[in-house]
């Protein structure tokens, strides 16, 4: 939206770059932020087999969708802004969301430790054994993988620090 015109102009009059990139990544997080709760408290609400000790797989659920979610925010911000015409980021997110649900189908390929949209699934702590003859699933939990959240939060911290620069340096030479 800002990109059409001069309208970077008149915003950067009355607040700079970094701040502009700071808000604009602060407004989505609250959304994402409250999205990620209600998303959270509605399966501990539809979840009838509660049981003592399951408080700490539901915390996991939210810590793997928000951060996954804020790398995906971010990642595509950054696309939003660097590009004028917004189709490309639309088809890298459409290409990206069907790559990382394909990830989760194919773990002999690493794929989902790759791209930002197959977080979902590396940072996933839930599992299943499917029975062929009796035709029964028996779904468990796994230990969370630390070291997967670990990758995910310097990737993003990187790609903050790394795309604040770029955005304040491309709207500099304007």
């Amino acid at each position: 939206m800002e990109q059409v015109g001069s309208t970077y102009t008149w915003i950067f009059t009355m607040q700079s770059p970094g701040s502009f990139f700071k808000s604009k990544l602060l407004a989505g997080l609250l959304y994402l932020l409250v999205f990620d709760l209600l998303q959270t408290v509605l399966l501990v609400v539809l979840d009838q087999r509660f049981q003592s000790g399951w408080q700490k797989y539901y915390f996991q659920f939210f810590v793997t969708v928000i951060f996954t979610h804020v790398f995906l925010f971010l990642f595509q911000l950054l696309m939003s802004l660097h590009y004028e015409n917004q189709l490309f980021p639309l088809f890298v997110s459409i290409g990206g969301t069907f790559a990382g649900v394909f990830s989760w189908f194919l773990p002999q390929i690493p794929l989902r430790y790759v791209i930002p949209w197959g977080y979902f699934v590396a940072l996933c702590n839930s599992g299943y054994n499917y029975d062929e003859t009796t035709r029964y699933t028996e779904y468990f939990w796994d230990s969370y993988p630390l070291i997967w959240l670990f990758v995910c939060v310097i990737c993003i911290c990187l790609l903050y620090y790394f795309g604040k620069k770029r955005f304040c340096q491309k709207i500099a030479a304007m």
